[in-house]
């Protein structure tokens, strides 16, 4: 208790100072704290809008999902095609010589 009381006289010139740095720490800390849930909370309302949304529009959806699909259907194509046309590039580039003598052949005919 002595003890204590010796502490809290001892800070005393500087215990506003320290006092006020600490409660605007913590006020910080709380107003960062209430800012954070609030944020979180917009989000999960966000969130449940967009699914009672989703619910309304379930025909749309339904549509929308569908061209989703479709969409990521074509693109999966056309990766694959663009993997085939680099696979056959490839091909291309090892069997140049082979390619370029027969394109340049008629060519050299037709000239």
């Amino acid at each position: 208790w002595i003890r204590g009381e010796k502490g809290r006289v001892r800070g005393h010139s500087g215990g506003m100072h320290s006092r006020s740095a600490t409660t605007g720490m913590t006020g910080v800390g709380q107003d960062g704290e209430a800012d954070r849930r609030g944020e979180s909370g917009g989000q999960w309302q966000t969130v449940r809008e967009l699914m009672r949304r989703l619910k309304e529009m379930e025909g749309a959806n339904a549509k929308l999902e569908k061209q989703l699909m479709t969409a990521v259907a074509d693109g999966y194509k056309m990766k694959l095609r663009c993997e085939q046309a680099e696979n056959s590039l490839k091909v291309v580039s090892r069997e140049n010589y082979v390619l370029r003598s027969e394109v340049c052949a008629p060519l050299v005919c037709f000239s």
